[in-house]
């Protein structure tokens, strides 16, 4: 059996796809907000494919986070027959102290090659300005992306590979977008990477990291020199501990990690998948998830032992994006390609007496009954799926929702406290799968 605890569906998206999941951290790494990209499966002029939307973490709705959009482009071109086409979006990042300052790159079609361009908004999407320093036509190299400093919204920076002279460039801005000035030059040749990044440290904020073509590169005096860092390979992403000085990264199928800011690293294990996200616990030191092809897995040791946690999201179980704050406690939220998650690792409210699998569904008699005001109620499950246990009054009206979530087989036991409810007869009911049972109570006050 698994060691995963329930999961609800809070958005699904399998018309368009999700195409790339993007988590900003506030400066501690307590807090963070979660966007989703859509894909361009079914896309047509006008609809949805390739927008960016944000979660609401209160209401776990998603909305476009700025009033002109923060997503695709449709241009017009073609010979002799013109024809509308989607210009991608490719990579953005916004500020956690300033969340009208963002940054965004789009990468277009164009025959026989593609360039990009980069655009950034200091007003939540009313204007959009162009970087033309961070940008390369028709050169076909792209953007490794940007960070903006989590202590200073006026700092960013961004790397961006030269096609033919085998350089990376180094930018930074110091006035939110509006100057761009080349800090380091780098013999890197970064360009080969299909999926780049530019990484701040949010508790050093001096040590600057991006993805070169065979190592992490680092630097340690905000940009003006880069190295590679010992031991290090191109890492696909890192992470950063809120406990302590620990960055993890992945590469493939093995993870890596350093205790001294990124300067070098070592080994720290592999999964029997390619991993595809990477999180660490804003809630608990000890707990680190990754996401794979084939569900999300969880260490509960600081990433020397994995489990699977979760292998039933459905239709597609590849966990392209994890996020955790300290808000959440013990949940996540997870991004599949086709759908987001909520998470967590424990059944709230309800205890769970036993792991054996029993044999049929079940529903025991409440005890005590007659009862005053608390009672009991004991359930087995037999397979894994949704579960709702509910209340009603004696004419049929649904008073109480106790259990209304995705659980495990196993033997579990859940309260009520009927306080606020006066004297009569009462019903419950379990619905799971195909099972469905009711018994009556009594509330005597």
């Amino acid at each position: 059996m698994l060691a995963q605890f329930g999961w609800t569906k809070i958005y699904d998206q399998q018309f368009y796809k999700i195409g790339r999941a993007q988590i900003f951290y506030n400066q501690s790494l307590t807090g963070a907000n979660l966007f989703i990209l859509l894909g361009t499966d079914n896309a047509a002029q006008n609809n949805d494919a390739g927008r960016v939307y944000r979660m609401n973490r209160n209401t776990l709705q998603f909305y476009s986070p700025f009033q002109n959009g923060f997503d695709r482009i449709w241009y017009f071109s073609g010979f002799p027959t013109p024809t509308y086409h989607i210009s991608v979006q490719n990579t953005f990042n916004i500020s956690m102290l300033d969340t009208g300052f963002g940054i965004r790159n789009f990468v277009s079609g164009c025959g026989l090659d593609c360039g990009d361009m980069t655009y950034y908004t200091t007003n939540y999407g009313t204007n959009w300005i162009s970087v033309t320093a961070l940008s390369n036509g028709f050169l076909g190299s792209q953007s490794r992306g940007y960070d903006i400093d989590p202590k200073n919204a006026q700092i960013a920076y961004s790397i961006y590979p030269r096609l033919g002279s085998g350089r990376d460039l180094i930018y930074k801005t110091t006035d939110k977008g509006l100057n761009w000035n080349i800090i380091d030059s780098l013999q890197s040749n970064s360009y080969q990477i299909p999926q780049g990044y530019t990484k701040i440290n949010p508790f050093r904020s001096n040590y600057i990291y991006y993805r070169g073509n065979s190592n992490l590169m680092i630097s340690t005096n905000s940009g003006t020199g880069f190295a590679p860092a010992q031991n290090s390979v191109s890492f696909e992403q890192v992470r950063f501990s809120r406990f302590d000085s620990a960055v993890v990264a992945y590469n493939s199928t093995s993870l890596y990690k350093s205790t001294n800011h990124g300067l070098s690293w070592s080994v720290l294990g592999s999964l029997p998948e390619n991993i595809r996200s990477l999180e660490i616990s804003a809630y608990n030191t000890n707990i680190y998830f990754a996401g794979t092809d084939f569900g999300l897995y969880r260490s509960t040791n600081k990433g020397a032992n994995w489990q699977k946690f979760n292998d039933s999201f459905n239709p597609s179980k590849k966990v392209i994006g994890i996020s955790s704050d300290l808000a959440g406690g013990d949940t996540i939220f997870v991004v599949t390609s086709d759908a987001v998650y909520k998470v967590w690792g424990s059944y709230v409210g309800i205890q769970q007496i036993s792991t054996e699998i029993p044999q049929s569904f079940s529903l025991s008699q409440n005890y005590p009954n007659p009862f005053n005001p608390t009672t009991n109620f004991e359930f087995r499950i037999a397979d894994f799926g949704l579960v709702r246990l509910t209340v009603f009054d004696a004419i049929g009206r649904e008073i109480e929702v106790l259990v209304n979530q995705q659980m495990h087989p196993g033997t579990y036991e859940v309260s009520w406290d009927a306080s606020t409810y006066p004297s009569g007869v009462y019903y419950y009911r379990l619905e799971a799968g195909s099972f469905a049972k009711t018994k009556k109570m009594v509330l005597i006050r």
